[in-house]
């Protein structure tokens, strides 16, 4: 089907910018518009990198699109105190014992490269 719609000097202006900043055409631009507003999804196409970038810089300033880190921080940090089996005190032990033996390693080396 063929339409011909007559556009406002700035609505006109603000899709050649966006086909501009997307490397499409304007019509592929009010395609895309259209399909979203009548709620029409294509599963078969996926966006660009390109429109994918363009869509994020399209957001207003203050939209939060990732969490915050704190959030992030604190979801992980209560992921990993529900293990009830740790034991801080054996932890910490076994690492002694491991950074002596890394120690020991270096030591070793450095002899046997002439370097003490």
């Amino acid at each position: 089907m063929s339409l011909r719609v007559d556009l406002p000097d700035e609505l006109a202006g603000e899709l050649a910018r966006r086909a501009m900043q997307q490397r499409r055409t304007a019509q592929e631009v009010v395609m895309d518009l259209l399909n979203r507003a009548l709620g029409i999804e294509k599963d078969d196409e996926f966006e660009t990198p390109e429109q994918v970038v363009a869509r994020i810089k399209a957001l207003p300033r203050d939209t939060v699109i990732t969490p915050a880190p704190k959030e992030m921080v604190a979801a992980a940090q209560a992921r990993s105190m529900t293990d009830e089996n740790f034991d801080l005190a054996q932890w910490t032990e076994e690492w002694r014992i491991a950074e002596a033996e890394i120690r020991d390693m270096t030591r070793q080396d450095d002899i046997r490269e002439g370097g003490l």
